[in-house]
């Protein structure tokens, strides 16, 4: 282990850093450490989530291997004090009306200049019920703009994700903030309004009665300028008076002109050029809204066609009595990157496979569409089931050359003999499939295969078990035991054992008695995951069924 120390000064500059070497203690191997195996596994940099350092300050490590002769030879890790990070996060707003904070793929707040309220960092897991729900959102990855209310007031939220690492960027804006220019402009135009009506009743009572008073006098033609002068000082008022009240109505093409040479000329081209923002304003919107409305009819096409893609997963063979399969996929978003598929080698030899692509969206659907294709081409050509190690290792490869956005896909697949039962798969990353035997549910071994499209030349060996009659096998992806309720509590593994437990004979049956629990276990909490099950009943050979 080799440590360097940074060194600074009373103003926070760097002066040089102390290397020192310290042989591995005998109470500490880092090789043990979880940023070491993390770091080594994903063989690539990555951020740890914060943690309490041993000089008690929050700090985030930043982990990269190194390689010697193709073999780690160790890690090298920087730590950051989150207050560094907080420090060049802090608002120039000295009140803190607004303020920038890091969240976690999970929905936690890691990283905040906040010290109380709502929207301080901790390493506490536990969900905060006023973020619950916007939380939800900013960890699905997305960008956008979102009100918030908390007990310290009204805030709006303006999220995006930071990719390379799974989190989130968010920064808080109080909403009095925004409004009070609007709010300024509105006392002033009231007040204005005011002092004027008030300026002219005080001028036409006295104008009356110094007339009167000069009218007794013989100044009546004084009196007839002065009331010739009143009018022209109203005239103004109420042209804008009653041009207001026609902007107010919707007429944003009104404009106002006066020219008195004072506070009510300037009023009224203010007046003019706040009707040309909110016209411009306005046709922007309505641009908006159609760029909106045709994402969303071709995300309406993307889904249908998609859907298309899949076999039909409700009784896809009536004819054949020797099994019995179903299958269903349900995107958490339009498109989605998990998949089904099941179809014939030959008359006895059946492949089913299940996959989930690492990210959500479009470019899921896409990865799915083009991961599906070649793990079915590959196998179709080969045709023998005995190689499918051979065939995952020709579609990883391909996968790999053609994956420019660095994505990656967990695989299943196996092949059924319908005669004998023999059933040979290959697992790579993917959940383990759960086998149910004379009611009894386990889960088959954990892979030992690494996700497809992320390293090219891996080996892919096949594993094999005989199903015996009644033996039934369930595949699903992650979005099923990490469905989350409004609490960000997750369905888990246990649940999902409890409802395999209760067959009803039918594949069909059995995947609608996990998916109705799932639903109603989210409730009204957003679907953070593509859901995707299949199953097929093994009922026997056509020998054994005449048995």
């Amino acid at each position: 282990m080799i440590r360097m120390d940074m060194l600074e000064d009373d103003n926070d500059n760097g002066k040089g850093a102390i290397l020192s070497y310290e042989p591995l203690r005998s109470t500490y191997d880092h090789r043990t450490r979880k940023w070491y195996t993390d770091t080594v596994q994903a063989k690539k940099l990555i951020f740890t989530e914060p943690y309490m350092a041993t000089y008690g300050k929050m700090c985030i490590s930043i982990c990269a291997p190194y390689y010697e002769n193709d073999e780690i030879a160790g890690v090298v890790v920087a730590d950051i004090n989150t207050d560094y990070i907080c420090d060049r996060m802090r608002s120039s707003y000295v009140d803190g009306s607004e303020f920038t904070f890091v969240m976690d793929r999970h929905g936690h707040i890691v990283i905040s200049p906040q010290t109380e309220g709502v929207f301080v960092a901790t390493n506490d897991e536990t969900s905060n019920p006023v973020l619950a729900e916007a939380a939800a959102i900013i960890a699905s990855g997305e960008t956008g703009i979102i009100p918030v209310h908390t007990e310290e007031g009204d805030y709006y939220l303006a999220y995006a994700p930071l990719k390379k690492i799974g989190w989130s960027i968010a920064t808080v804006i109080n909403q009095d903030e925004i409004l009070e220019g609007g709010k300024r402009i509105e006392a002033y135009v009231s007040k204005l309004f005011k002092d004027y009506n008030d300026n002219r009743e005080n001028f036409i009572i006295l104008t009356i009665m110094a007339a009167f008073l000069l009218f007794i006098v013989t100044l009546y033609p004084i009196w007839k300028v002065n009331v010739k002068m009143a009018k022209g000082f109203a005239a103004p008022i109420k042209v804008l008076t009653d041009g207001v009240q026609e902007i107010s109505d919707g007429n944003l093409k009104k404009k106002l002109f006066i020219k008195t040479g004072d506070e009510i000329e300037i009023l009224a081209e203010n007046v003019n050029n706040m009707t040309d923002k909110l016209s411009e304003y306005m046709e922007n919107l309505s641009k908006t809204i159609a760029q909106k409305q045709r994402i969303e009819t071709e995300l309406s096409v993307g889904t249908r066609i998609q859907s298309g893609m899949l076999p039909n997963g409700h009784n896809p063979y009536p004819a054949r009595k020797d099994f019995n399969l179903a299958a269903m996929m349900q995107p958490a978003k339009e498109v989605g990157g998990d998949f089904y598929d099941f179809y014939f080698l030959d008359e006895n030899h059946l492949a089913i496979t299940v996959a989930d692509v690492s990210d959500k969206g479009v470019p899921a659907a896409l990865f799915m569409v083009i991961t599906k294709t070649l793990l079915k081409e590959n196998l179709l050509f080969i045709g023998d089931p005995e190689k499918l190690g051979k065939v995952f290792e020709e579609t990883n490869d391909t996968l790999v050359n053609s994956n420019e956005e660095n994505m990656f896909v967990t695989v299943f697949s196996g092949v059924l003999d319908t005669n004998t039962g023999n059933f040979v798969y290959v697992n790579a990353g993917h959940n383990p499939p759960i086998i149910k035997h004379d009611g009894n549910c386990s889960y088959l071994e954990k892979a030992d295969h690494p996700v497809m499209g992320a390293i090219e030349g891996l080996p892919y060996n096949i594993s094999k078990i005989t199903l015996q009659k009644g033996d039934s096998l369930f595949l699903y992806t992650d979005g099923v035991t990490e469905a989350m309720n409004t609490e960000r509590k997750l369905f888990g593994e246990k649940r999902l054992l409890e409802n395999l437990k209760i067959s009803f004979g039918n594949a069909e049956s059995d995947i609608n008695n996990v998916y109705a629990p799932v639903k109603k276990y989210s409730g009204s909490a957003v679907q953070s995951d593509d859901i995707t099950m299949l199953e097929i009943i093994y009922n026997g050979s056509q020998e054994e069924r005449k048995d």
